[in-house]
């Protein structure tokens, strides 16, 4: 019975070391895909602004890429290809995909991931204002088949002794703006803490091409705890945590923050959990590798996770975590409070969104 046991522990610590590889490898395969995808869309923007071509065939030959000569990179173990092709009369499509090698130990055998990114842009006229063209295509973006969306937002726990407060950052695609989107912060929830099981929603219409992101906004001494009335840029604030980092030159171009850990519910199509981390204390190392694998020992130490000919793979350490638990039906980490380590668990919220549905006229 004990060598049973033993096998089986066995077992799932493989099971979980063996999913945190396809992760990460699903992870630096989008990676790929992105840069490739944010070159190629590059090139694509400055042959627009050329005057040497009268039409849309001979736009792609400018840009000088095609499925069949597609721009390529190796980056380590990682690759992309990407290319423009012929979209509509007045569009073209930026295509990119991104792969990434590794060893799949339960197959006992070399496999890769793969990620491809496809989006469409709408070439503007001179007679046209500017058109960003492209709907979002990074996390937390409202795109879909009706106008405006309904956000609603509630607490799951709040285990931090500072308090927070927490804003709704949202770039609304808007021709009169140069970069093609409208800023508006707002507060959604007001600094406070100890807040788990926090009933009250938020709730706000979206429209639809929105880029939506949340930031942390921390309160160490609570001086603001329960006012709704702080401005965003308070100077009652000690420091702020983005959900999303956001590329000035180009909004779509937004990946997970280093405070942050956002992760969709396998269950409910548009719901998110949000999870922070307020203090910033520690390494960018380090909070790389507890949201990568889990929780570790009480102090920093360099752990070697994979070998290769004797020497520790580069990327495989860790501070003592082994994998995330996860939590049933939806697969979410399972977190946990910790006072010596980033635990992700200080403000920890749910968003959703569903379409406004048009209401129909009545006949007169």
């Amino acid at each position: 019975m004990g060598g049973y046991v033993l096998f089986q522990s066995d077992r799932s610590d493989k099971a979980i070391d063996e999913s945190q590889s396809v992760r990460q490898a699903e992870l630096l395969a989008r990676e790929a895909a992105q840069s490739g995808f944010n070159e190629m869309l590059a090139l694509a923007r400055g042959t627009e602004g050329s005057t040497s071509w009268d039409d849309i065939d001979e736009f792609l030959e400018n840009v000088g890429y095609s499925y069949d000569s597609p721009l390529t990179r190796t980056l380590g173990l990682g690759s992309y290809r990407a290319w423009v092709e012929q979209g509509s009369a007045d569009a073209y499509d930026v295509v990119a995909e991104g792969v990434y090698s590794f060893w799949n130990s339960t197959l006992d055998e070399a496999d890769s991931a793969y990620h491809q990114v496809k989006l469409r842009s709408i070439i503007p006229t001179d007679d046209d204002p500017y058109d960003p063209g492209d709907p979002c295509t990074g996390l937390l973006c409202v795109e879909g088949d009706t106008e405006e969306y309904e956000l609603t937002a509630g607490f799951i726990e709040s285990q931090a002794g500072w308090c927070s407060a927490i804003y709704l950052q949202q770039f609304v695609p808007d021709g009169n703006y140069e970069s093609g989107y409208r800023e508006e912060i707002d507060i959604m929830f007001e600094s406070g803490h100890y807040r788990d099981g926090y009933s009250t929603t938020f709730e706000q219409v979206i429209e639809d091409g929105t880029q939506l992101n949340f930031i942390l906004a921390v309160d160490m001494n609570c001086s603001s705890e329960h006012d709704w009335d702080v401005a965003y840029g308070d100077a009652t604030y000690n420091h702020y945590h983005v959900a999303l980092e956001v590329d000035a030159e180009d909004i779509n171009d937004m990946y997970e923050g280093t405070f942050a850990m956002i992760e969709e519910y396998s269950s409910s199509e548009g719901k998110w959990r949000i999870a922070f981390e307020d203090q910033n204390f520690y390494s960018e190392d380090q909070y790389l590798d507890i949201k990568q694998n889990g929780y570790g020992d009480e102090e920093w130490e360099y752990v070697c996770t994979r070998y290769r000919r004797g020497k520790c793979r580069r990327g495989y350490y860790t501070w003592g975590g082994d994998g995330w638990e996860e939590n049933w039906p939806d697969y979410l980490r399972e977190l946990d409070d910790y006072g010596s380590q980033p635990d992700y668990s200080d403000q920890v919220f749910w968003i959703e969104l569903n379409p406004v549905e048009e209401e129909e006229e009545e006949e007169a």
